[in-house]
């Protein structure tokens, strides 16, 4: 994985298999509108989270399968969702935090911030 829009191409390319219609959102607030059979059920937030819209009725059902969407997409991606260091690892000076040292190497990560 490169990048989040890389992400988001996977991520959006599973709801299609899954039988969602995903188009880029209209709002500036969002990046996509999630609709299935033709209504708008959520919005996936520039925050990487799936909001679901207020005006509709939705199956708890249909919400959870676009977060478990979401979760095996990030997982098959390798991208990590828990936060590997904590205030006492040491913070570099490009922002990543230091996660352990041997012969020389250095393994860092970059800051996490923390789930919406």
């Amino acid at each position: 994985m490169r990048n989040k829009t890389d992400f988001y191409r996977l991520f959006f390319e599973q709801l299609a298999r899954r039988g969602f219609d995903v188009k880029r959102s209209q709002s500036s607030d969002y990046i996509a509108d999630i609709y299935f059979k033709n209504q708008l059920v959520a919005y996936f937030s520039k925050a990487d989270t799936v909001i679901q819209n207020p005006f509709v009725t939705v199956k708890d059902k249909l919400i959870r399968l676009i977060n478990d969407t979401a979760q095996d997409t990030a997982n098959k991606a390798g991208i990590c969702r828990d936060c590997p260091y904590t205030d006492a690892n040491e913070k570099l000076p490009n922002g990543s935090y230091k996660l352990a040292e041997y012969n020389g190497v250095t393994l860092a990560c970059k800051e996490h911030h923390p789930p919406v």
